[in-house]
């Protein structure tokens, strides 16, 4: 793989914390705040915590908007179709939840975007957002199967064709609902520990970076 289509693959996965928090608060803000921004969390920065909230209450719908999306675009493919669907699903449900992560933290928190991708920080956080988000997501296409299969076996002749239309709802749905909640867990979780003023975080690394309100500790053995 060439030293483009890396750069390409990373940019399309990492979300730039300096642009990221431009395009959110850079016409909002007065130009004092938008220079503390490169520096610590925008509450720090003194943002108001009711328009960081509105932003990242936006961003998980946008995201599960888009979650959702991909799920109904694979569950429109039928018969031995839908095995090859359902990786393209999946990909899509964790490339969503991977950038959205990224933003909460920068809304959130003080993590700076060369610590969120040192010492398997991002990778650690996927793990706290996602939880049991690829079980749900296997029990929401299980489901779909069976609403599917039930429909056509039950009705008959053109009413048949709805099969597919209830599975895809469902499938949709679920995606929707299963994003959703975790997403807003995730985000709870964040803004939590930020009230309490508590800090947990290193992963394995013998120079501790210094994080403003991290989420969990792993120390090195």
């Amino acid at each position: 793989m060439n030293q483009a289509v890396k750069t390409s693959i990373c940019s399309a996965l990492i979300v730039d914390r300096e642009a990221f928090l431009w395009e959110c608060f850079a016409q909002q803000v007065p130009d004092s705040i938008r220079e503390q921004l490169r520096t610590c969390a925008p509450a720090a920065a003194g943002v108001d915590e009711q328009q960081i909230e509105q932003v990242s209450r936006s961003l998980i719908h946008a995201h599960a908007a888009r979650a959702s999306a991909a799920s109904l675009s694979a569950s429109l493919a039928q018969g031995i179709l839908r095995l090859f669907t359902i990786p393209v699903e999946y990909a899509a449900f964790v490339y969503e939840a991977l950038r959205l992560t990224q933003k909460l933290l920068y809304l959130h928190t003080g993590m700076r975007q060369e610590q969120l991708l040192s010492h398997h920080q991002l990778s650690g956080y996927l793990y706290i957002f996602f939880g049991g988000t690829l079980t749900l997501k296997a029990s929401g296409i299980t489901l779909e199967v069976l609403i599917k299969t039930t429909l056509r076996r039950f009705l008959s002749g053109r009413m048949a064709t709805l099969a597919p239309i209830a599975g895809c709802a469902c499938s949709t749905a679920f995606t929707c609902t299963v994003f959703l909640q975790l997403a807003e867990a995730f985000r709870q979780t964040l803004v939590e520990r930020c009230a309490q003023q508590q800090e947990y975080l290193t992963i394995g690394c013998t120079e501790r970076p210094a994080i403003q309100m991290p989420l969990f500790v792993v120390e090195e053995a």
